[in-house]
């Protein structure tokens, strides 16, 4: 691989929403969000993982957004220790997102995951995220997984 990889993850604009009026019902009790650069593919995987509240009326909608140029790899639920993929509403765009709709049947954990295009100058990557979404989320938990040829990774 790479002698040298200079990474640059930059949360700009990290943006928890607290507005709730689409979703009113609907509550992240915990979301972590993980960053995994050049894992299997030369771009940024992105996880988003979460629990709904304990006290979440269920079945519950639940709309997630991902970037309008992101492909998705997957949509799952965690049930009798294993991974589920989820069926889900077939995005609809909505200016630079797209907007996954999936139902919620269960309290356990969830995960969305998808592919983002990463910047790149010569052995430089840079990513940018934003997170944005209609849901209250209680705890935010960001990850961020160093590549084993990066080197100088600064985020």
């Amino acid at each position: 691989m790479r002698k040298r990889l200079i990474f640059l993850l930059v949360l700009s604009f990290l943006f928890i929403s607290t507005r709730v009026s689409a979703q009113s019902n609907v509550q992240i009790k915990e979301l972590s969000i993980q960053f995994w650069p050049e894992y299997d593919r030369p771009e940024m995987l992105v996880m988003y993982s979460f629990e709904l509240a304990d006290d979440t009326p269920l079945p519950a909608e639940l709309r997630v957004r991902v970037p309008v140029n992101a492909e998705v790899n997957a949509v799952a639920k965690f049930s009798e220790g294993t991974m589920l993929t989820l069926p889900y509403d077939t995005p609809v765009r909505d200016g630079n997102w797209v907007i996954i709709t999936l139902v919620v049947d269960e309290l356990t954990s969830y995960r969305v995951e998808y592919y983002a295009p990463l910047e790149k100058n010569g052995s430089n990557r840079n990513f940018s995220f934003r997170w944005e979404d209609d849901v209250a989320v209680e705890n935010l938990f960001i990850e961020v997984q160093q590549p084993l040829s990066a080197r100088n990774f600064k985020t």
